[in-house]
């Protein structure tokens, strides 16, 4: 490009320009010193001011505005230079300037319209976009509404991108020199933005206005129905008031029909006594010895204890029967009490009031019964039978049930005959007690009993073992006699049977089922409300000869220990449990009865992980106290084995899963009762036994050293 009128003169040197630059800022220093000192002062409170930081001019920003002022001064010193056209030349510079200026201010407002726009969307953004509390549904519904709107603000945004895109085309050079152009072509933009979104706003406000409308109508009706529920409710406690106010009318009612259910309502329903078996052997002794209590004044308060199906009701209804007892209470006939179905002290009231056929009006009272008993001085026996039911009534107190007894015990002409589940006669405080805890008959009574029922067996040579599997309990003998003569089965048969489904095998039928008898004292409250004691139960049931209180730290480590004197009472009071003395020792042994044993085996009533955990504490025990004969503390430790033996055999060689136990602790156990057998009682089928697991498990330590202690035996 030619330099045109500017070729003639020459471009000053960098030198002359810094010495003319720095003349022209002594210039400055002296003409403009007011306004230098001013700008200064004003760029010192800028900087110490609080607001933005932005508001600062930058170090760019100041070398133009100095540039500008420097060539406005030249300017006007141009016209003493003799220099052609240097005057014009800054003008004209001085414009170029002004002109970038100018474009610059374009830019801004470019800038300013994408900040609006930037604006919009996000007030666009914030109305459309689903709050946390709105549902799918409700979000759709707020898009659908402002729709239109969003496509006014589109078609607003299209004509600003095309006006926008016209501006960028232009060349730098033109954008400046037609800047008013531009500007109000932004100006229009801007506008067209503003109003863009204030209508977009409005229209927003305005259906967040109906919208409350809406709610505030919606929350109008809420009011009107809580109002009438509140009315409703004040209804219901009224309701609810009177039904309070009338609710011991409702216990007398509902005892009643409880009563109605169980209890004969008439006087001419009243239940016979029965006549004790026809079957009867091994009870003759105690018989006799409670007869002799009850003749005698002193001792005539008799509580017969015990688990349930060893023939307490059997044993009253003999003593009754007795020739002593006949003799003594001949005047009066013994009141029979049949205390199955009593659950309350009202329902006691009553079926006592119904066996004694006092007459007159219905309505039983006990003092009504006490002045019928006191019409007479005769000798009068009364027995009550599962007197265990109304003692141990869930839900009722004990004590209304004591009175009666208490109050009955003052008539020193009554005689008092109680049978019931459990280890202590009712209120032992109060009332002296002649307690007899009835125990399994013997071999001799059990043979006795079997053979009359079922005269088939008295040849059959496995009936021994049978009776000892039942714990010679007259009940289970006499249902098995009962089941063998019906099913032409041998003693071994019902053996066989015994062992794989314990008391299931009877018929169902109330009279003759076994598994009822036991499940009203383990499925009762009174055992279901201590879990301690349905785990001690298990626990008893896996050891057939019973253990101590110390020896339970062995068997149930998980039963802690200050909660078994609680879990043996619990069972103690439901029959369950069976507390031997042992000679020379003042630790009893807890026993729990065999038929219960076998009832607890069966149906999965105990968990395996239980199971596991009784077979991993015998083996324990047994290795704890392993020892041959010819160490000095063989004494001591073999002593220990042998309180256990019959436990230990039961889990290490009768169960059902020993197998599945195989490992090399259970066979280490294995071989050290093995060992201890051999050194004191050897028995060949326990060694035989532990080398054919041996073999079973294949590890050829085991199987040498059950073979070495077999040939030691």
């Amino acid at each position: 490009m030619s330099a045109g009128c500017f070729s003639w003169c020459p471009l000053p040197k960098a030198r002359n320009f810094k010495k003319s630059a720095k003349k022209t800022s002594d210039v400055l220093e002296s003409d403009a010193s007011g306004s230098s000192v001013k700008l200064k002062a004003t760029s010192m409170k800028a900087k110490s001011s609080k607001g933005s930081a932005s508001a600062v001019p930058t170090a760019v920003q100041y070398a133009a505005v100095t540039g500008k002022e420097v060539l406005t001064v030249l300017q006007s010193a141009a016209g003493i230079v003799p220099v052609p056209l240097l005057q014009e030349a800054i003008g004209v510079a001085l414009k170029i300037i002004e002109v970038c200026e100018e474009g610059s201010a374009v830019e801004r407002k470019v800038k300013e319209i994408q900040d609006r726009v930037g604006h919009l969307m996000i007030v666009v953004v914030e109305n459309v976009t689903k709050a946390e509390e709105e549902t799918e549904e409700e979000a759709d519904v707020k898009a659908k509404v402002i729709e239109t709107d969003i496509a006014g603000l589109l078609s607003t945004l299209g004509m600003i991108k095309r006006d926008l895109l016209e501006i960028s085309e232009q060349n730098r050079w033109v954008m400046a020199f037609y800047k008013d152009l531009n500007s109000s072509t932004l100006e229009a933009c801007m506008n067209r933005l503003s109003i863009a979104l204030e209508k977009f706003k409005l229209a927003n406000d305005l259906r967040d206005s109906d919208l409350l409308q809406e709610l505030h109508t919606r929350l109008a009706k809420m009011s009107n129905k809580v109002n009438d529920v509140s009315r409703d409710m004040q209804h219901v406690v009224d309701k609810v008031d009177n039904i309070d106010n009338r609710l011991e009318e409702f216990h007398v009612l509902l005892a009643k029909s409880k009563q109605s259910a169980t209890v004969p309502s008439s006087g001419s329903t009243r239940q016979q006594m029965p006549l004790k078996p026809e079957v009867f052997y091994g009870r003759d002794d105690l018989v006799a010895e409670i007869a002799q209590m009850l003749v005698n004044e002193d001792t005539s308060r008799v509580c017969i204890l015990g688990p349930g199906g060893m023939g307490k009701t059997s044993v009253s209804l003999a003593v009754v029967e007795s020739p002593l007892v006949q003799e003594r209470f001949s005047h009066k006939e013994p009141v029979w009490v049949p205390c199955i179905g009593v659950k309350s002290a009202a329902l006691l009231i009553e079926t006592l009031y119904i066996q004694l056929q006092i007459p007159g009006d219905k309505q039983p009272t006990l003092d009504k019964i006490i002045s019928e008993l006191n019409h007479s001085k005769d000798a009068r026996l009364i027995i009550f039978d599962n007197f265990e039911t109304p003692w141990n009534a869930p839900g009722e107190p004990q004590k209304p049930v004591g009175d009666i007894l208490r109050r009955l015990a003052q008539l020193k002409h009554i005689a008092m005959l109680v049978t019931m589940r459990g280890s202590h006669p009712p209120c032992d405080s109060a009332i002296e007690w002649q307690s007899k805890n009835i125990q399994p008959t013997d071999e001799e009574a059990c043979l006795h009993i079997f053979h009359k029922i079922y005269p088939a067996s008295k040849d059959d040579p496995d009936i021994g073992q049978l009776l000892r599997s039942l714990g010679y309990m007259p009940f289970a003998v006499t249902l098995m006699a009962n089941l063998g003569k019906e099913a032409h089965w041998t003693s071994k048969d019902l053996l066989d049977a015994w062992l794989e489904c314990g008391p299931d095998m009877f018929s169902d039928n109330p009279e003759q089922s076994m598994t009822r008898s036991i499940s009203l004292s383990v499925d009762s409250d009174l055992v279901k409300q201590n879990p301690n004691a349905l785990l001690l139960l298990s626990i008893l049931s896996l050891l057939p000869a019973g253990t101590t209180v110390e020896h339970l730290r062995w068997w149930a480590p998980t039963l802690k220990e200050p909660l078994i004197p609680a879990a043996i009472s619990t069972l103690s009071k439901a029959a369950l449990l069976v507390q031997n003395e042992q000679q020379g020792s003042s630790s009893p042994i807890l026993f729990v009865i065999p038929v219960v044993q076998s009832f607890m085996k069966h149906q999965g009533r105990i968990a395996e992980e239980l199971r596991s955990q009784i077979h991993s504490s015998c083996c324990q025990y047994v290795l704890e106290h392993a020892c041959r004969y010819d160490l000095p503390e063989f004494h001591a430790k073999s002593k220990a084995i042998a309180d256990e033996d019959t436990n230990i055999h039961s889990v290490l060689f009768d169960s059902p899963t020993e197998i599945g136990h195989l490992s090399d602790r259970t066979m280490e156990a294995l071989i050290a009762f093995c060992w201890y057998r051999c050194d004191t009682k050897a028995t060949l089928e326990i060694v035989e036994h532990t080398l054919e697991l041996a073999r079973i498990y294949g590890v050829k330590r085991y199987i040498a050293v059950a073979t070495w202690c077999l040939g030691k035996s």
